[in-house]
């Protein structure tokens, strides 16, 4: 009867708006997006009027209590344009999966010719509860608007845009109308298949995480240890948990010799399950660290005293005599000779004198 009523009471807005005709901007009529079965709720108004370069606000909250706010700037004036949003809790119809997880807000958002024509900007807020966002297991911080790209066939995140998690909205900046939903990341702790799935950016095991590798998921990654992570890894370097009715409990030898740049170890499961389910890694590479030789003492030489430098020997100074000084020389002795002599003769002579 509910139902009933609410598609009665569509019929008589959109015959009063003259849009039970009217196509959106995926082609469908305005009637068939509104008997969807995920349609919830709608908001039309057929008395649009703006002023040129001038904020005009619409309060478009839904027959849903969906709260919908559009700052609207136009290029020109507008006068008596129509605006028609309806309201989804899925994504709405001739649209494909948003891909990431949502919190159920999807809307159709469709205008007269005359706003659309002389849309310079717009920019929604659509609000959300504290409830809605901890119900679907999303990071409040990582809420996007998103909007339907009919040429390409997929979502896209609104930019400009963000949230205001102390108002609680998620806001974008627009410059044309189409299909718009409200999707985020998930938190650590929730399931999922990609990297892209969480808001921390590690799918691990298909659970979002804080890290990778996460230390307490009963799995023993590359770079967790024993050493490290016994919880994961055993205290021998394996792992024990259970599954399905049987356990593991992996149990490996130590790592081999650097071997060509490889180091490998032997595990075996000492549980009760037949299976390789968390199996640690059985090779890694690795790095021969080459120890430097010891440090050799030289034998110690014996330095030679240099010896201090003779004094060059003495070069004889040549004699400063010269010719005509001998021949003075000698005849001075000759001439003393004479006269000695001489005076030797004169004596002889007075004596015989005197013998005489």
């Amino acid at each position: 009867m509910k139902k009933i009523t609410f598609i009665l009471a569509i019929f008589i807005e959109l015959a009063l708006l003259n849009l039970v005709s009217a196509e959106n901007n995926s082609g469908l009529s305005i009637a068939t997006m509104l008997l969807h079965e995920s349609a919830k709720g709608f908001y039309t108004n057929n008395t649009i009027s703006t002023v040129a370069n001038a904020t005009t606000i619409i309060n478009a909250t839904t027959t849903s209590n969906t709260v919908i706010i559009l700052q609207v700037i136009t290029t020109s004036n507008v006068t008596n344009s129509s605006i028609i949003i309806i309201d989804y809790n899925s994504t709405p119809p001739n649209t494909t999966s948003i891909g990431i997880l949502g919190l159920n807000k999807f809307f159709d958002i469709n205008v007269g010719s005359g706003l659309s024509s002389s849309l310079g900007w717009a920019i929604i807020n659509i609000t959300y509860t504290d409830s809605e966002v901890t119900a679907a297991g999303l990071d409040e911080n990582s809420l996007r608007l998103y909007h339907y790209n009919t040429s390409s066939g997929s979502w896209e995140e609104v930019s400009p845009g963000g949230v205001n998690n102390v108002s609680n909205y998620v806001w974008g900046n627009l410059t044309s109308f189409s299909s718009f939903g409200l999707g985020g990341l998930k938190t650590n702790g929730q399931s999922c298949t990609a990297n892209a799935n969480c808001s921390s950016g590690h799918c691990v095991h298909n659970v979002c995480r804080v890290s990778l590798p996460y230390c307490g998921d009963g799995y023993c990654d590359i770079g967790e240890s024993n050493a490290n992570c016994p919880s994961d890894c055993g205290v021998t370097g394996g792992g024990v948990f259970a599954t399905g009715g049987c356990t593991y409990n992996w149990t490996c030898t130590e790592w081999s010799e650097c071997i060509d740049g490889v180091q490998t170890r032997t595990c075996t499961n000492l549980g009760s399950c037949f299976d390789n389910k968390g199996k640690p890694i059985e090779s890694q590479s690795c790095t021969v660290n080459l120890t430097a030789p010891k440090n050799i003492t030289p034998p110690t030489v014996p330095t030679k005293t240099p010896e201090e430098p003779k004094a060059p020997a003495k070069t004889p100074t040549p004699s400063t005599t010269t010719p005509l000084g001998l021949g003075v020389g000698l005849i001075a002795v000759i001439a003393i000779s004479i006269v000695i002599t001489a005076i030797i003769l004169k004596k002889r002579r007075q004596n015989k004198r005197l013998i005489s």
